[in-house]
């Protein structure tokens, strides 16, 4: 016995030797937050209290750094102007809820050529009295390359040389605030800079009232700029240098005092979905190629500016399916401009009419904007298809090497079973899509579609074979004209195999791969109700007698009968409840009490 406890004591002191957690503020075990630094180690965490803190803080060490109660209470002042408050040389490092300024001639928080940071809801420059040259930098050491960085819900105002700065691959920058960094002796500051990035996302930041929102300085490559506002800065919204495979996708770039999008020197970028008005001009393009348009909004007076371009597309890449106005087609679809005097005879949301561009034309514009239609498209993400979502932020999957695949499913079960009908390859009435892809060497893939019983891939018939050539591609593909089924319960799911023996990437999300069903089929029963989605209110009872789970939502208005679907984890595929179909009432029991379970409710007529 006497050794047992020896031995849990031992346990206990070298378990309690692998993390601690300091305390610093007034009255606490550390004054500053150098002092707490220079005793941690890595895996430690420093907790901030309240109150005015100088830096430098050197942070070499793998730390959780965190205050107390946020950055409006917790704030460390440069020691001097120029270096940052901030200074990380460690991966791993988390730094949360700090306000950071006075290194106004270095950045208020620096990460020099590491991974795995997080920075994440500080302010570092928030007016013109507490502010810095910039706001957050990420440095890449010469020979170090900096990766997987998160950014997310800062914000980086008023700096004197811009709001975050991002270097080299793989970062996120996400939710950030970035407003009126501006200079009284450079021209050019931006919200949000990247220089030599590749990978990266940038996506749902605000950037008003700077020179620039989002400027793109050189040699960039595959990244994500999606969900952002880009709006009421004095120069442009978005200004891109000598880029490559970008793909823009569901930004609002409003009301800049020139150009909303800036282009120069960029090879194939891929606008999908965006919205522009109130820019002097809405896209000033100039030694550009291998550019695409569709389904964005343009209500700029100018919409486009051309020069030295080629090759620039106004429609989608393929057919896409679609429904408008509770009908279902499939075509090529190209973009909305508030100026288009046409006609729409057939009623497919698609002019009769083009529109002209100097030397180019959209063929196919829209009658109305792109949130009048419901696309029949499921884009790629990880492991799942996302229906109508063409703003998932990137993800990469390697494929080693012959018959190895990768498989997507949907995020919704079909219910009670459905079918798609045949097409013609011809017309592309098939299920077409496209992928990005990345190899060094030439050889085909194949693509199939079929359905996800729970356990494995089951092929429905429709496949195609996609050749593709050296270096990045974006492929298309046309399946094969099979009729296919998909039974109840199980979900639409697609897989794609490499057929050789080189290690092949696949980019997907953000629009960059997708698939699209033929025309005329129909759509999930979770989203074939044109009637609103009752918001619900769910509640657990627990009684001597009963013990259950309440679900109400109040009634809606052309609704005869209400489904309930539930799973049992965040994503994947609802099912329907056994008991709750065909609901006449506006609530619901479940006597299952499971540790989680997610509920959806639709509305039939």
């Amino acid at each position: 016995m006497k050794g047992l406890l020896v031995f849990c004591i031992i346990v206990v002191l070298a378990e309690g030797a692998l993390a601690y957690e300091f305390q610093v503020g007034s009255g606490q075990e550390y004054a500053t937050i150098k002092l707490a630094m220079l005793a941690a180690s890595n895996g430690d965490t420093i907790t901030v209290h309240d109150g005015n803190y100088a830096g430098r803080v050197i942070i070499d060490k793998e730390v959780l750094l965190r205050s107390v109660n946020g950055y409006e209470h917790t704030f460390i002042q440069a020691d001097t102007l120029w270096a940052s408050p901030l200074d990380i040389y460690a991966d791993n490092v988390v730094v949360e809820g700090f306000s950071v300024f006075g290194a106004t001639s270095a950045s208020g928080i620096s990460v020099h050529g590491v991974s795995g940071v997080e920075i994440r809801n500080n302010r570092s420059g928030w007016d013109a009295s507490h502010n810095n040259r910039m706001g957050i930098q990420l440095y890449s050491n010469a020979g170090v390359r900096t990766e997987a960085v998160t950014i997310s819900g800062n914000i980086c105002s008023f700096n004197n040389e811009g709001g975050i700065y991002v270097n080299s691959n793989y970062h996120v920058v996400e939710n950030n605030i970035c407003n009126y960094n501006q200079s009284s002796i450079y021209d050019g500051i931006a919200g949000i800079t990247t220089y030599a990035t590749e990978g990266c996302t940038i996506k749902g930041n605000i950037c008003r009232g700077n020179d620039i929102g989002l400027k793109y300085s050189y040699n960039s490559a595959m990244d994500v700029i999606v969900d952002n506002e880009l709006s009421s800065n004095t120069q442009y919204g978005l200004h891109a240098y000598f880029q490559q495979y970008q793909c823009i996708t569901g930004n609002r770039i409003e009301d800049n005092g020139t150009a909303g999008i800036y282009l120069n020197g960029v090879y194939y970028a891929r606008f999908w979905s965006n919205t522009l008005s109130g820019n002097t001009v809405g896209v000033d393009a100039r030694n550009c190629s291998e550019i695409g348009f569709h389904l964005n909004s343009f209500s700029d007076a100018t919409k486009f500016l051309h020069t030295g371009n080629s090759n620039f597309y106004f429609r989608s890449p393929t057919m896409l399916c679609y429904t408008y106005n509770h009908n279902t087609y499939k075509g090529w679809m190209g973009n909305f401009y508030d100026d288009l005097v046409g006609e729409d005879e057939d009623g497919n949301g698609i002019s009769d009419s083009t529109y002209p561009m100097d030397d180019y034309v959209d063929t196919m514009p829209l009658i109305v904007p792109r949130e009048e239609f419901n696309l029949q498209v499921w884009f790629l993400h990880d492991l799942w298809m996302y229906r109508n979502n063409e703003v998932q932020s990137a993800k990469q999957h390697y494929l080693q090497g012959a018959g190895d695949s990768h498989i997507w499913i949907a995020d919704g079960a079909v219910v009670d079973g459905m079918s798609y009908p045949a097409g013609t390859e011809e017309d592309q009435s098939t299920w077409t899509g496209m992928f990005e892809h990345y190899n060094f060497d030439s050889h085909d893939f194949t693509v199939e579609i079929g359905y996800w019983n729970g356990t494995d891939f089951v092929p429905g018939g429709p496949e195609g074979t996609v050749s593709y050539r050296l270096g990045r591609q974006v492929h298309y593909f046309a399946s094969s004209a099979e009729a296919m089924g998909i039974p109840g319960g199980a979900s639409l799911a697609i897989r794609l195999t490499v057929n050789n023996h080189h290690l092949h990437r696949f980019v997907t999300g953000a629009a960059r791969s997708y698939i699209t069903a033929p025309m005329g089929s129909g759509e999930y029963i979770d989203y074939d109700s044109t009637l609103e989605i009752p918001d619900l209110r769910i509640s657990h009872v627990d009684t001597q007698e009963f013990d259950y789970i309440l679900l109400e939502w109040d009634p809606i208005s052309g609704a005869t009968t209400y489904n309930v679907y539930s799973r049992d984890m965040p994503y994947g595929a609802f099912v329907p409840e056994p008991t709750g179909t065909g609901i006449n009432a506006t609530e619901w029991l479940d006597f299952e009490i499971l540790p989680r379970k997610f509920y959806k409710v639709t509305a039939e007529d």
